[in-house]
């Protein structure tokens, strides 16, 4: 988590990633979208750090953890959070699955494939007719730029 956006993403450029760095960057996508909930959840229901800790039977440093995206979540400890936080009225663990579905859901529906071209040194004609099969040498390229809500992942 030691990747600083901001930086990265400054000027609007776009960048060229591979598939571990968009890995870490949806993957802190998914965080963020769990913190922003839980400071949520304390704002609706009027609680601080240490009323929320009292709740979940946890410490008040672990909500600090959680809400600033540094706590390494387990499914198992999701699916008790949001037991937890879940009431008759708001289901949290809902709510929060389908935020993160829609997140992946914006980040795939928005990939482009494009060719690299500094990869690509064939050029060939294709002939249906031709036995001889040409390679030709083409990456996938991803490429994260910012968009409303902080970055824009396309490959």
């Amino acid at each position: 988590m030691g990747i600083n956006y901001e930086k990265l993403l400054k000027n609007n450029k776009k960048y060229k990633v591979d598939r571990e760095l968009l890995t870490e960057i949806e993957y802190n996508e998914i965080l963020f979208i769990i913190s922003k909930e839980l400071v949520n959840y304390r704002d609706q229901n009027n609680l601080k750090q240490e009323d929320l800790a009292k709740k979940l039977n946890m410490s008040q440093v672990m909500i600090s953890k959680m809400e600033s995206g540094k706590y390494n979540y387990t499914i198992k400890s999701l699916v008790k959070l949001w037991n937890k936080l879940s009431t008759e009225k708001i289901n949290f663990g809902a709510r929060l699955l389908s935020k993160i579905y829609n997140k992946i859901i914006k980040n795939y529906n928005s990939i482009k494939v494009e060719l690299n071209q500094e990869n690509t040194n064939q050029k060939f004609d294709y002939d249906e007719n031709s036995t001889k099969k040409e390679k030709i040498n083409v990456s996938k390229v991803y490429t994260i730029e910012p968009d409303t809500y902080g970055m824009k992942i396309a490959c």
